[in-house]
């Protein structure tokens, strides 16, 4: 007898899903370059140092006296997983597919024995008292009944643990669906030159944006469904047991109180009329038992719909077909190749003095994207991946540009405030991908704002627009803070918080560390969700280093 669910296969096609990454590119994430700004929490466009110019290009002109920098290059690596993705298919591993494959049957078996040969005592017990109607065969008769009742309910309990763990595993299944996670590798190169003439900066980068979603076909819980259809069929024979045993139960209650009153009478007509209602009542429950015994008969010889269970007793749960799963991964990256162009001016308005700066952008944005069935994935997913390597391309090239102003309040107590807005990408764009779907670009909107002193440096930014993600990830509309100490400007230690307030709780902690002597920087930085659990802390989560130069 097999007593085991069969799902095995269907894991390891999900487990397949995720190695690969995901569906369709949609815009454009608000990302913040460079290791200082990220470990100050993303927040950089208002933060007064040239190399932050690929943030914010008014940034070029500044209070600091380096005629050049140089990133030597900056490199980074995040996962967003602020959809929960994770959470489920760890779930799914860490709980429901352990139960599901390794389900022991024999809790049910047991209890529908048991009622078996409850049922069997019960009838014996009726007979015996039918024949000797006395007060010790009709406890007799009690207790048969009421192991009868006890019996009834554990093969109620252990049928709905059978229901409950299909639902939960269903329930998994389907939290799969639709949850976009994504990753990404950034690396750019970068020259700024503030202080010689007209300000300008050349930025190479090439960014790298990898997602994937599940979508799930309702057809491939098929075998779920079964399983909950036939456990709902055998519950309803287990339901109409009880039922019948229940009526017999009234009979064996007025039975206990005809007994009870028989054997306070004095022998005479009164008894003998006493017993003559004992005998029509114990007529009526030989009839109900006969209902209980036909019940307890259906429920033992019963094979249910889909064949999960069969002659009383639980068989197993029908199998996945992993070669006809119509479950699909989508896939997505999108590579984009950069060369930017950065100036800056100082202006003066209405006696108030600005800096304006102007990025322009050339960029080639290379889409690649597919499908894949789950039937498709287990014959050759490797055939299915070189593919779409091979075939699924489309490039566009494509020009752009940021604008972004600062505006300096200077104290002589209280330091510098730095107040900083930017726009990017100020042409829209709606780029086909290989597989018919769209990269949209659209316009972005920051503020920011900094406060420095010689040791310290404060940063917020917010993003005033909700952006899509680059390849496949959710919403993000970042309130980003952060906070520097510096030493004698040779060390620095960063913190910062990434809050999306796109998606409740899906927030990040920053942390970096820079060194800086003799004009030789080296930064790294950090972030990580809060969380009990590893997975939980890389929900959104990376890490950038960069190596500058500075003369």
């Amino acid at each position: 007898m097999n007593s085991r669910f069969t799902i095995k296969p269907l894991a390891i096609a999900i487990g397949a899903t995720a190695a690969l990454g995901a569906t369709l590119a949609q815009g454009n994430s608000f990302f913040v370059d460079g290791a200082v700004a990220n470990a100050m929490g993303g927040a950089g466009i208002a933060n007064s140092d040239a190399i932050n110019y690929h943030s914010n290009p008014a940034l070029l002109i500044n209070n600091q006296d380096d005629k050049f920098a140089l990133t030597l290059p900056s490199v980074g690596f995040f996962i967003e997983d602020s959809n929960g993705f994770g959470d489920s298919v760890m779930n799914f591993v860490d709980n429901d597919i352990d139960q599901y494959t390794n389900f022991d049957a024999s809790g049910i078996d047991t209890a529908v024995s048991t009622l078996n040969t409850s049922i069997t005592t019960l009838g014996t017990a009726t007979d015996t008292y039918n024949t000797t109607p006395n007060r010790t065969n009709l406890d007799a008769l009690i207790a048969a009944n009421a192991d009868v009742t006890t019996n009834v309910g554990d093969v109620r309990s252990e049928t709905a643990v059978i229901d409950n763990l299909v639902q939960s595993t269903k329930s998994t299944f389907t939290s799969f669906s639709g949850k976009p996670m994504q990753t990404g590798l950034m690396a750019n190169l970068g020259l700024a030159v503030p202080n010689l003439g007209i300000p300008f900066a050349v930025q190479f980068a090439n960014n790298t944006f990898m997602g994937f979603q599940f979508e799930l076909d309702q057809t491939d819980l098929t075998p779920l469904d079964q399983t909950l259809a036939d456990s709902d069929e055998y519950l309803l024979l287990v339901e109409d047991v009880s039922a019948k045993n229940d009526i017999a139960l009234g009979y064996i209650s007025d039975l206990d109180t005809l007994q009870t009153e028989y054997d306070a009478l004095p022998a005479g007509q009164a008894k003998n009329d006493k017993f003559d209602e004992i005998t029509a009542k114990n007529t009526q429950l030989q009839g109900a038992l006969t209902d209980v015994n036909t019940a307890t008969n259906t429920l033992q010889n019963t094979t249910t719909a889909n064949g999960v269970f069969a002659g009383g007793t639980f068989i197993g749960a029908p199998a996945f077909d992993e070669n006809n799963l119509n479950s699909a991964v989508h896939f997505s990256a999108v590579n984009v190749t950069e060369l930017g162009l950065a100036s800056a001016y100082a202006l003066n308005l209405g006696g108030e003095d600005f800096v304006a700066g102007l990025k322009l952008k050339f960029q080639q944005i290379e889409a690649i994207s597919d499908s894949y069935l789950f039937k498709d994935l287990a014959a050759d997913a490797q055939a299915q991946i070189d593919g779409t390597l091979n075939a699924g391309r489309k490039s566009h090239t494509v020009f752009n540009a940021d604008l972004g102003v600062t505006k300096d309040f200077a104290t002589d107590s209280f330091g510098t405030i730095t107040a900083a807005a930017v726009v990017k990408d100020l042409i829209p764009y709606s780029l086909d991908t290989p597989a018919g779907d769209k990269i949209s670009i659209k316009p972005q909107l920051r503020v920011g704002v900094a406060h420095h002193t010689d040791w310290s440096t404060l940063v917020a930014d917010l993003d005033v627009t909700r952006n899509s993600a680059m390849g496949f990830g959710g919403k993000t509309q970042y309130l980003n803070l952060g906070a520097e100490v510096s030493l004698k400007g040779h060390a620095q230690a960063r913190i910062g918080l990434k809050n999306n307030l796109a998606v409740s709780g899906d927030r990040a902690v920053t942390l970096g560390l820079g060194l800086t002597p003799f004009g030789v920087g080296v930064d790294i930085s950090g972030w990580f969700t809060p969380g009990d659990t590893d997975l939980e802390m890389i929900k959104n989560a990376g890490v950038v280093t960069q190596f500058t130069m500075r003369f």
